[in-house]
């Protein structure tokens, strides 16, 4: 009965629960794309209880239209700002089916560079993703690009990894996805079991060599396991990853092999590390021979681009020959022109470069503005 005095004529909706196999079922509709209305209308439950039981499972929101509101879109990429620097997306809206949103996330300490290149290496069909590519070229999708959080360089890894664990792997296109320690903890523990995960050879220099090395360089094992409910679940781990957590009790964005050897994983050669210490790492002894040569040659990009022509391909054109724009990049990621001032000052056909550099940049800004 409905209490005196009150207005609300309407019969209460009695509480409905569901099966597990009925939950399973739920759950794998809305990773399909099915809207919690339509889900509400399907098993005849409130809204309020579904979301309760998403939650309950664990199982994170897909995005939706309001998560678009919250972030800054670029509508323009080529008059954007280039000191940019924090976490970026890539967002295709269904055109038939305005909730049906597909999300790719990325950071970058310039993010308008890195869009660039998205396009670029989308339009040329060199993209390393293979689902952003089959998004790009579906007709039924429209592409969209935006800012999600401006942040600094240091704090790119952590908010990255946060921005990707706030949605469902469903509406994710992403190839690398960020998992919490507790949520992979029953994979972790029957890794550690394997034979595949035991079998290891020492090498002179201390290494745990895996015997099991897959085609990018690295030791990964296949592990199946189950969670409290519903099915078992196959997941891929890199050795070292399990090594690190083994020892250490933890599961870091990325560890770095201070050894240089990507098929170890002895833990006392492991170390957490962030995105921009691994592009050293990768980089090698390079920056260091670069400076040198720089020094030697007083900047000059032509002398620079023979002595690296073996590395870069002399792809713009400068007076009457041809040289490598990856010398200006070095140069600046390096920042050799604030470190060595008085190299450029000294060599008047470099100032000349510079000056063509900055004329050509004026010229380009003229051309957009008109």
């Amino acid at each position: 009965m409905r209490p005196k005095g009150k207005k609300d004529s309407k019969k209460r909706k009695v509480k409905k629960f569901l099966s597990r196999l009925e939950e399973i079922e739920a759950i794998g509709k809305y990773r399909e794309g099915f809207s919690l209305t339509k889900l509400s209308e399907h098993y005849d439950m409130s809204k309020s209880a579904l979301s309760a039981l998403l939650k309950r499972r664990n199982i994170k929101c897909r995005v939706n239209n309001y998560h678009l509101t919250l972030w800054k879109k670029i509508d323009n990429l080529k008059k954007m700002k280039k000191s940019a620097c924090g976490i970026y997306c890539i967002y295709f809206v269904n055109k038939t089916d305005g909730n049906d949103i597909k999300l790719y996330i990325g950071s970058s300490v310039n993010i308008k560079i890195r869009l660039m290149d998205h396009i670029s290496a989308l339009e040329s069909k060199r993209h390393t993703s293979p689902k952003l590519f089959e998004f790009f070229n579906n007709n039924n999708y429209t592409m969209h690009m935006a800012i999600m959080q401006e942040c600094k360089a240091d704090d790119i890894l952590e908010q990255e990894s946060k921005m990707l664990g706030e949605f469902d792997s469903s509406c994710l296109i992403n190839i690398w996805k960020p998992t919490k320690q507790e949520d992979i903890l029953p994979w972790l523990k029957k890794a550690i079991t394997l034979e595949s995960y035991k079998n290891y050879t020492l090498t002179d220099t201390g290494c745990w060599e895996s015997k099991y090395i897959h085609k990018d360089g690295y030791a990964r094992i296949a592990v199946v396991a189950f969670r409290d409910w519903g099915l078992g679940e196959k997941k891929y781990f890199y050795s070292h990853r399990v090594a690190y957590w083994e020892k250490y009790g933890e599961y870091p964005e990325l560890i770095r092999h201070k050894c240089g050897n990507s098929k170890c994983k002895n833990p006392d050669h492991l170390e957490k590390g962030n995105y921009r210490d691994n592009a050293l790492d990768k980089r090698g002894n390079f920056p260091d021979l670069f400076e040198k040569k720089w020094l030697e040659f007083c900047g000059d990009p032509v002398k620079l681009s023979e002595y690296f022509s073996d590395r870069w391909s002399a792809n713009q054109k400068w007076k009457d020959t041809k040289i490598s724009f990856s010398v200006y990049e070095w140069e600046r990621k390096l920042n050799l022109r604030k470190k060595h001032p008085e190299v450029l000052d000294s060599n008047e056909n470099r100032r000349f470069s510079i000056e063509y550099q900055q004329k050509r940049r004026q010229r380009k800004k003229r051309r957009a503005t008109k």
